[in-house]
């Protein structure tokens, strides 16, 4: 069990990375604009927050690729209406042809 002081230093120490966190954002946020995000599973869960995160970030925009063209296409309507840009393209990450043509549809 860790002692009173133990958990101070802890607490301490997660508090600086905190702080250091948000003074971090506006270079971060610099070091992404202009940049475009590919994701796949991008239409749901971790790949949805990932998509929406990313094409926040001024200037930047976001593919999402899924095989689950609804809700794709569902995503990619409200982030666009959201003003977000982003495009989604669908694709079977188990088949080649279907990857290959994801990434010339990225390049476009």
């Amino acid at each position: 069990m860790p002692t009173s002081k133990e958990m101070t230093d802890l607490m301490d120490s997660q508090r600086a990375l905190a702080v250091d966190f948000q003074n971090a954002a506006v270079a971060r946020t610099e070091a992404v604009e202009g940049k475009t995000l590919l994701v796949t599973g991008g239409a749901s869960g971790f790949g949805e927050t990932f998509v929406t995160t990313f094409a926040k970030n001024p200037g930047c925009a976001a593919i999402i690729a899924d095989f689950d063209k609804a809700k794709g296409e569902e995503l990619e309507t409200s982030l666009r209406e959201a003003g977000l840009q982003v495009k989604f393209i669908q694709v079977d990450v188990t088949n080649w042809e279907s990857v290959t043509s994801l990434m010339w549809q990225a390049l476009i």
